[in-house]
């Protein structure tokens, strides 16, 4: 179910799933002034829009700017940018209407933060803010009661237990910051963990890459947010000690990882990494399946067009290359059930030396496929020079006919 690594089909959907919203951040300020107007019909009449364009102060009283404006920034977060997040800089720009900038908005953003229903992504970034809002976490619910009441249906992040201990204030927002809906974020949060969660129960793996999950969640019908702020994601959820983040060199490529925890104990262990390792290798041998039956499946296809052009020879040549790319499909599918192998053994043993000994053949498989690939390559450029040989012969019998062909047409002529 998660094994698409290196599934082509699945990277050329993400490209066009990216670029569908790329154009969703790229909309012109025009086009978003106009979809407010049409959510917001009330702003036609100018007396209500001088209203919402007027300061705020922090009274009672102007209790309705609050709601209006938290409806437009809800509004342009799930309608405009389909995003958890918007740029501080990119809502004070898109919020001008006709031309005139809302006096109060930094007021309003700051009250709303306030009010616990927004975070900048400035705050995350502090260990203040975790300690704060997180001290009771462990004590009031823990992963053992989560994982005995339904991992992937009761999943949720404590966002009823942040503390709302500071006082209302105004404070410079910083331009690049991000302006974070807590709710919305939260959610998708949840969502993370129960993908992560379900790969645990289907799977019975709690490590992935952090590719192969944006790729999971960028495919996933069900999510919302997609890999939006992915990186944000999941820092957030490893100062939560939800997750542990960790890289792994696999094939000289150095890659993030994650590992679900399972309470607060967890770490990151040697099987772990090696597990990971496997998992890479799988899915690069899965690429390598595909393309070699593809290859082979193609040969067979050129070598009937060959014959149907009466180039016998030609034909003979394609199906040796086919017979070439069979046998390494049939090498590369031994190796990969030497791996799965490797994979259920690994997932049973605790003994760091039994990992060490499984990681070797792992290392010996990596090298086989290496080595596979050289020979393959050795094999058809054979062929190759083989055929360009045969190549180079018919063009010389060709030539000679055609020699012979313009001697006899010359004496023809003189004789004449």
């Amino acid at each position: 179910m998660f094994n698409n690594f290196y599934n082509k089909k699945i990277l050329d959907k993400r490209e066009s799933i990216s670029s569908t919203n790329n154009k969703s951040s790229q909309i012109s300020r025009e086009e978003i002034e106009r979809r407010i107007f049409e959510r917001f019909p009330e702003l036609n009449e100018e007396r209500i829009l001088h209203h919402y364009l007027i300061s705020y102060d922090f009274h009672p009283s102007e209790e309705n700017m609050i709601h209006f404006w938290g409806d437009v920034i809800n509004f342009l977060l799930e309608s405009v940018y389909q995003s958890f997040s918007i740029k501080i800089s990119t809502l004070l720009e898109v919020t001008k209407l006709k031309n005139r900038r809302p006096l109060g908005l930094q007021n309003i953003i700051s009250e709303l933060i306030n009010r616990k229903e927004y975070i900048l992504s400035s705050e995350l970034e502090t260990e203040e803010y975790f300690h704060s809002n997180y001290k009771n976490l462990y004590a009031k619910e823990s992963w053992g009661s989560w994982l005995k009441n339904g991992i992937v249906n009761g999943i949720k992040l404590p966002y009823k237990y942040l503390s709302s201990n500071n006082s209302d204030k105004s404070f410079e927002l910083k331009q690049s910051d991000l302006l974070i809906n807590k709710k919305l974020f939260h959610e998708h949060l949840e969502n993370i963990l129960n993908i992560l969660s379900k790969i645990l129960i289907e799977e019975d793996v709690e490590v992935l890459t952090k590719h192969e999950l944006s790729l999971i969640l960028t495919n996933s019908g069900e999510i919302k947010f997609r890999d939006s702020y992915l990186e944000l994601c999941l820092n957030y959820l490893k100062k939560i000690k939800k997750i542990e983040i960790f890289k792994v060199r696999v094939n000289n490529i150095e890659m993030d990882c994650i590992k679900l925890l399972r309470d607060e104990e967890s770490s990151v262990t040697e099987k772990d990494k090696a597990i990971i390792n496997i998992l890479v290798q799988l899915k690069i041998f899965d690429r390598k399946i595909e393309d070699t039956m593809t290859t082979a499946e193609g040969c067979v296809q050129k070598a009937k067009e060959l014959l149907r052009q009466k180039n016998r020879e030609a034909a003979l040549h394609m199906m040796r290359r086919k017979n070439v790319y069979i046998k390494a499909y049939h090498n590369y599918s031994n190796m990969k059930f030497a791996l799965e192998q490797n994979l259920i053994d690994l997932k049973s043993m605790e003994s760091n030396q039994n990992v060490k000994s499984i990681l070797e053949d792992v290392a010996k498989s990596s090298e086989k496929l290496k080595m596979n690939i050289e020979e393959m390559d050795l094999v058809t450029e054979k062929l190759k020079e083989k055929q360009e040989n045969i190549k180079e012969m018919q063009d010389i019998l060709v030539g000679h006919n055609n020699e012979n062909l313009y001697v006899k047409f010359f004496f023809i002529i003189i004789l004449g």
